[in-house]
């Protein structure tokens, strides 16, 4: 039995920034912070995989943008423990 138990929305390539903005993701609450075999969290998967499938496979994407409320805390580890850098006060990114 399949259930969808979150999503990622991603933006439209920007060609004068050559990048993509992830606009926004969730999981269900009820998966929330589980960790699975590899030991990473569902969300840490998500986003680790959303990432490197678009870095990988679209060649004029430089880099994927991620924006956070300053408040949100555990969305600004999530985006660092992936690999993504602080840019501006609400911006983050991830490059090739």
């Amino acid at each position: 039995d399949e259930e969808l138990i979150g999503y990622t929305q991603i933006g439209n390539f920007n060609k004068e920034e050559e990048s993509v903005y992830i606009l926004g993701s969730a999981i269900d609450k009820e998966h929330r912070g589980k960790k699975i075999e590899s030991g990473k969290t569902l969300a840490e998967l998500m986003l680790n995989d959303i990432s490197d499938y678009i870095l990988l496979n679209y060649k004029q994407v430089k880099q994927i943008k991620l924006t956070i409320s300053d408040d949100n805390i555990p969305a600004i580890k999530l985006s660092e423990k992936c690999g993504y850098e602080h840019l501006t006060s609400t911006h983050y990114g991830r490059s090739k």
